[in-house]
């Protein structure tokens, strides 16, 4: 009996170690995941704010400025560019930058993104004639 308690308090005894690093091991590699996971919602869920916010800020353009002018008649290429740029300055302000630090990260530079994503938001947003 002596014997048998001995081999078997070997055996836990080496078993333990090994299972200890095992679960370690586990528990990282789901920590891991999760955090990835986590990481790439706040991701997403950044992106579709800078879209919302680059959208309200085309709207808030066209409304504030553009409609004005297009009423009058005084709508040009100047007048176009001073949109484009008082709704990429609307944006840079509005953006935290935790944003802007995501959209360099992910497309390189924030305001070469802005522009593209302005130009297509007016194209969007544009009334169909």
């Amino acid at each position: 009996m002596d014997f048998i308690q001995n081999v078997l308090y070997i055996v836990i005894t080496l078993a333990i170690p090994a299972l200890t690093i095992y679960i370690c091991k586990f528990l990282y590699e789901k920590w891991n995941a999760n955090k990835k996971a986590i990481d790439h919602q706040r991701i997403q869920d950044t992106l579709d704010q800078v879209i919302k916010t680059v959208l309200n800020c085309v709207v808030a353009v066209n409304q504030t400025f553009v409609d004005s002018l297009k009423k009058r008649g005084e709508f040009n290429a100047d007048a176009a560019k001073e949109a484009f740029e008082m709704c990429k300055n609307m944006a840079l302000k509005v953006l935290s930058e935790d944003s802007k630090k995501i959209i360099a990260n992910i497309y390189g530079n924030v305001d070469e993104y802005l522009d593209i994503l302005i130009e297509s938001t007016v194209n969007q947003v544009k009334p169909v004639k």
